[in-house]
């Protein structure tokens, strides 16, 4: 939070220009050995936060879904954004009688009221690092997430990040397929159609088989299911078809599907876009 006698100078010149900022944090720490970043930092410290924001006489809304974005006590700030925090009439009774307290005390409730202090006083808070420890956060939050995603795709399927965005309604909606129909099909056989096989492996979805154009180039099992060509396949009215192929393949797809099933609505396109 130092930096540099030219760090110092720029914080300074921050304020200074950004009549609005009022508190300056270093952002929630992130290397190899801490997840912060990727939490809810409330730990059990919203009550006793919003207990704190009501003794200081804080107006506004603190929303549990949102995380902090402080959870300690080194920031740069302008005085009058924690006015009310600091001029509060502490007494030493109120903090906990040993250092080091069990989460959910006083002292963690402090760390995390400091925005809607600014906040209730008017002011802005943002993070704020200096170069060198950017560079080194966003090539561990690239490590991280390069190693997340080769773990999402080989236990979920999931490869992108859109995939990710859409994971909740995608659970919901392919999990309502599969209560409708006692024959589920997955039209594709290759990488997209076995990302979608995990999917449904996670939430315990057996598939009836795989569905491909012709069987060139196929393999005649995928782990153990049965790989079909479309003509050998005899729908009816219980079968429902999981269509998880390249965007280009999917209007000759779509169309030769409506001359085999009953209606569009037993359709479901795995990769929309």
């Amino acid at each position: 939070m130092l930096g540099s006698e030219n760090y110092i100078k720029n914080i300074i010149t921050c304020f200074n220009k950004n009549p609005q900022l009022g508190l300056l944090l270093p952002p929630i720490p992130f290397t190899e050995h801490y997840s912060y970043a990727f939490m809810n930092n409330w730990k059990r410290n919203f009550e006793n936060t919003v207990k704190l924001a009501k003794q200081l006489g804080l107006q506004g809304e603190i929303n549990k879904e949102i995380s902090p974005m402080a959870i300690g006590t080194v920031y740069w700030a302008r005085v009058d954004a924690l006015r009310k925090l600091l001029q509060y009439e502490w007494r030493y009774e109120d903090f906990d009688e040993k250092l080091l307290a069990d989460d959910g005390r006083l002292s963690h409730a402090i760390e995390r009221v400091l925005e809607y202090v600014a906040r209730d006083a008017g002011y802005d808070s943002k993070w704020v690092m200096t170069d060198c420890y950017a560079e080194e956060r966003l090539q561990h939050f690239n490590t991280a997430l390069s190693r997340a995603f080769e773990r999402l795709e080989k236990s979920l399927g999931i490869h992108y990040i859109y995939d990710l965005d859409k994971f909740d309604e995608r659970l919901y909606e392919l999990q309502q397929i599969c209560k409708k129909y006692k024959k589920v099909y997955i039209y594709g056989a290759g990488m997209l159609g076995r990302n979608c096989l995990r999917f449904l492996n996670f939430i315990d979805v057996k598939i009836k088989g795989f569905i491909v154009t012709n069987m060139e180039s196929n393999e005649q099992f995928i782990d153990g299911i049965p790989v079909y060509t479309l003509d050998e396949v005899d729908f009816d009215n219980e079968s429902g078809v999981i269509v998880a192929v390249n965007k280009k393949y999917q209007k000759e797809i779509f169309e030769n599907l409506k001359t085999k099933l009953q209606s569009l609505n037993d359709i479901y396109n795995w990769c929309p876009f």
